[in-house]
């Protein structure tokens, strides 16, 4: 008895994570898919090109970062503080805005990122 209540908990459990992850999130780096926004929802569009501008010029701790947050009553913001080792350097940025999970990567304009050859 005790085992199927268990059980019960996991599953409610693992499908709220899966729900509330980047897997029902709209990618913004897939291919059409700001297009798509722009004709569909011109009002996501706006916000979402504002938070990507903000994003590529400003680290997740700046004051202009925390003010695009507000300014659009982002929820389950995510900006990873880890750099990709791309060239040039992204980020990975992920928020509900709107009861709409978005995710991206985003190229950072603020910092200088130069190829180093493997020696």
């Amino acid at each position: 008895m005790a085992k199927d209540y268990v059980a019960i908990l996991l599953v409610l459990f693992f499908s709220a994570i899966m729900t509330d992850s980047a897997f029902g999130a709209i990618d913004i780096n897939e291919p059409g898919e700001l297009e798509r926004l722009q004709t569909e929802r011109p009002e996501h569009y706006r916000a979402i090109t504002e938070i990507v501008w903000i994003a590529e010029r400003a680290s997740c701790r700046s004051t202009e970062f925390k003010l695009i947050n507000t300014k659009f009553d982002l929820s389950r913001m995510s900006c990873q503080l880890f750099i990709k080792t791309s060239y040039p350097p992204k980020r990975h940025l992920d928020f509900v805005y709107q009861d709409t999970r978005y995710s991206f990567d985003v190229t950072l304009k603020y910092m200088v990122g130069k190829p180093i050859p493997v020696k």
